[in-house]
């Protein structure tokens, strides 16, 4: 959930949001405290050290309206299970605090991807676009388009740094991630 609420810190500022880190009780580190504009952060680390979720007198604020909600499990997607799957043929993806681009597994296994399958990842400079593939296709990839490959492992995840989105000359903070016939498209 971290790297989710992280990764959506540009929308939430959107949104009035603010954030600063926080001690709390028993806490080994000081994690981020999101929290509308407003509010104290104070009144938040004394309820939470307190037991509760929220301040007393305080009603929990709304979600801001078109931000993706987290869901309770523990993969990269917002789908409410436990598969790392996105439910549809795009998706909207937001680096993690890691600097790193999530691709569902689900559309990774819709191109041909298999665990430990090397996927390779091209430019499309003139379009700011980002191609994964499987098969480099009998014509092979223009070398000064290649940007890196990366292996799936066992879980089937690739995680796209920020490292290689810059290289292959692809910014944001928020990218559509489509499957395209045999490839996946990335597109800031």
């Amino acid at each position: 959930m971290k790297a989710s609420v992280h990764g959506r810190w540009a929308d939430l500022q959107n949104h009035n949001y603010q954030r600063q880190t926080v001690s709390l009780a028993g806490s080994p580190v000081d994690p981020w405290l999101y929290f509308p504009q407003g509010y104290d952060p104070v009144d938040y680390v004394n309820a939470i050290n307190a037991g509760n979720t929220v301040p007393a007198g305080v009603a929990s604020p709304a979600h801001p309206s078109g931000i993706a909600q987290p869901d309770d499990d523990d993969d990269d997607d917002d789908d409410d299970d436990d598969d790392d799957d996105a439910t549809a043929d795009y998706t909207t993806g937001s680096l993690t605090s890691e600097d790193r681009l999530a691709i569902p597994t689900s559309m990774l296994r819709d191109i041909g991807v298999d665990a430990y399958d090397t996927v390779h990842v091209i430019a499309i400079p003139n379009d700011k676009k980002i191609e994964i593939r499987v098969d480099i296709g009998p014509n092979g990839i223009d070398p000064s388009n290649y940007v890196s490959e990366y292996e799936t492992g066992r879980r089937m995840k690739v995680r796209i740094s920020k490292r290689i989105m810059d290289k292959a000359n692809v910014s944001g903070t928020v990218f559509k991630i489509e499957k395209v016939g045999d490839s996946i498209l990335v597109t800031a």
